[in-house]
């Protein structure tokens, strides 16, 4: 792996960024080769032969340690009983069934400690990808030193590579192609490509700059044609030199949808939501994070309640994922998006024949589903009465009744239900079953709206710009301070669901390197526009005159008073109107 040192560099600082915990690799000499954090500094040094890390390459076993330096495993390790780390999953890599190196992720406080082990079964799993990608730049480093006449067994080795690898000569003409590009592009014979132009399926691709300069390309978007279909890839291409001479070169590619999969590996591990994901400083949305903390450890029902937008179903995965429950699954279903005809088939499922258009094997509902674990009974307000009876019966008896069947089946799961109505008015109205919604509100959570909260609104701000500069390929530094007012004044009836949406908005239609307000939504500009075509011109004058202070001394405690001298008020005044004008 040391050939390929800056590769794993960039993408072990990537995954350390993505998954929040710091990560180190060695390779099967116990060499250093990558590493974030304090890890960084070491690289190229050898690790002792004590460490945890030197078992996994010998046994491929991983480990998850839940408590460094008082785990047995731990034991020859200087550190023990004086660990730094306090969590740490080690994992081997496999190339070909040869292990040649190993991985360690660690957190070093509580937060760190608390997402890495929440999310190890999903690392599990990435890890594999993770494998396979340094499995493929191995390999192209081994055909850079190798012949372009390549031998039977460097071929068999290739075609086990889930990436396409296309060899070409000096002047472009493919020499070698492995079985991913014949099974993904369709090419049935291989000499549908063998002895032909590269130019001839990529005629945009700009090879020349590969095989006369030796630049090699990296990462770049692309396509590439059968006599058929075109296909959007992203793909690298790397000369190949012997003696000092470029011979030919590389191309390894990923037809776009199959470059998503380590993607999609990746926001596998971050569709876990824990309590630390949940964003927000005010003192109102924290009290209602911290009853959730409370409720998530023990079974009861939850009854989240919120306007639209509030982050209703994030609050419940939070409280799944802090729950005993945690390993078992997580189950939404929105009743307001199902039929009444077909909402008991949903929850509950069916028997084979039951009805018209049934499987014949039949069908489990989401309790079914959720058994072990969690199920969210989202805009459970919309549920009609007759379902309500039947979903009270099943929380109360822990058992459901397939339809057309006459057996009951015992269920363990923990419900927690959420709606964005009135739910207190509906019961007194008689729209809801009171029976049913004491027996779900056991812990009634209410989720404030953005409104109640603006201060939050910059944290929310700043995630979504990164957010979106990854997702659309930008790089906006920022908001401006006329924009981040405007946002500060606006009611947000759609709460966070909206204002993530105004960013995407506005990111779209950025061109410069902080938003501006000619790049938010219209109906934005106009709201906040009405609102302050109420005030006088004195008023609007003396508004401009406290935010132009607050903006050259800043918003702290002693950036008011200097902006309270400034203006010739006093600390108190100039708090009032600071309300009064919606300045913060």
């Amino acid at each position: 792996m040391k050939t390929i040192q800056p590769f794993v560099q960039q993408i072990v600082e990537t995954m350390s960024t993505v998954l929040e915990v710091e990560i180190t690799i060695v390779d099967n000499n116990l060499e250093r080769i990558a590493g974030t954090g304090k890890f960084k500094s070491e690289i190229g040094a050898k690790i002792p032969e004590s460490y945890i890390l030197n078992k996994v390459i010998k046994t491929g076993l991983n480990h998850i340690i839940e408590n460094p330096g008082e785990n047995k495993l731990c034991k020859d390790c200087p550190h023990y009983h004086h660990c730094i780390e306090t969590a740490v999953i080690d994992l081997p890599i496999v190339s070909n069934d040869h292990i040649i190196g190993a991985m360690c992720l660690v957190s070093f406080n509580e937060i760190q400690r608390k997402k890495l082990l929440q999310k190890k079964n999903n690392l599990l799993l990435f890890i594999k990808d993770f494998s396979q990608l340094i499995t493929s730049k191995v390999m192209e480093e081994k055909l850079k030193k190798e012949s372009l006449f390549m031998s039977e067994q460097l071929t068999s080795v290739l075609n086990t590579i889930n990436e396409g690898i296309i060899v070409i000569d000096k002047d472009g003409t493919i020499n070698l192609v492995n079985s991913y590009v014949k099974q993904k592009l369709g090419f049935f014979m291989e000499n549908d490509l063998l002895g032909k132009s590269i130019w001839r399926f990529m005629p945009e691709i700009a090879m020349g700059s590969v095989l006369n300069s030796d630049d090699p390309i990296n990462y770049q978007k692309g396509s590439i044609k059968n006599k058929k279909n075109i296909f959007q890839i992203i793909y690298s291409c790397i000369p190949v030199r012997i003696s000092s001479e470029v011979k030919g070169a590389i191309l390894v590619f990923h037809i776009s949808e199959d470059a998503k999969k380590i993607v999609h590996r990746i926001s596998e591990v971050r569709d876990l939501v824990i309590f630390d994901d949940l964003l927000g400083a005010s003192k109102i949305f924290n009290e209602s994070k911290l009853k959730a903390q409370i409720a998530a450890k023990n079974d009861s029902t939850v009854l989240l309640l919120g306007e639209t937008g509030t982050g209703k179903e994030l609050f419940a995965k939070a409280i799944h994922s802090a729950s005993k429950r945690n390993s078992g699954p997580f189950i939404v279903i929105n009743c307001a998006a199902i039929p009444d005809s077909l909402l008991e088939s949903e929850l509950f499922g069916y028997e084979r024949g039951a009805f018209t258009g049934a499987r014949k094997e039949g069908k489990p509902g989401k309790f079914e589903q959720a058994n072990k674990g969690t199920l969210l009974l989202d805009e459970i307000g919309d549920m009609n009465m007759a379902m309500q009876a039947k979903l009270l019966r099943a929380l109360e008896d822990k058992c459901i009744e397939r339809i057309g069947s006459t057996k009951l089946k015992r269920i363990d799961v923990r419900v927690i239900a959420a709606t964005s109505k009135n739910i207190d008015h509906m019961v007194e109205k008689e729209n809801f079953r009171s029976d049913l919604y004491y027996r779900i509100s056991t812990i009634p959570i209410v989720l404030p709206p953005l409104r109640q909260r603006k201060k939050d609104i910059p944290i929310y701000l700043d995630f979504f710009r990164r957010h979106f500069n990854f997702v659309l390929e930008k790089e906006i530094k920022g908001i401006t301070k006329e924009v981040e007012q405007i946002l500060k004044k606006y009611d947000w009836p759609g709460n966070v669901r909206e204002l993530k949406n105004v960013v995407e908005h506005a990111m779209n239609m950025e061109n410069d390197t902080y938003i501006n307000i000619a790049s938010i939504p219209d109906k934005i500009r106009d709201n906040t526009n009405a609102k302050n075509s109420t005030l006088s011109f004195k008023e609007k004058k003396e508004s401009q005159a406290i935010l132009k202070e607050l903006e050259k001394y800043g918003k702290t405690t002693t950036g008011k008073r200097l902006a309270s001298k400034e203006i010739g008020v006093s600390l108190a005044t100039l708090y009032r109107k600071i309300k009064k004008y919606n300045l913060m």
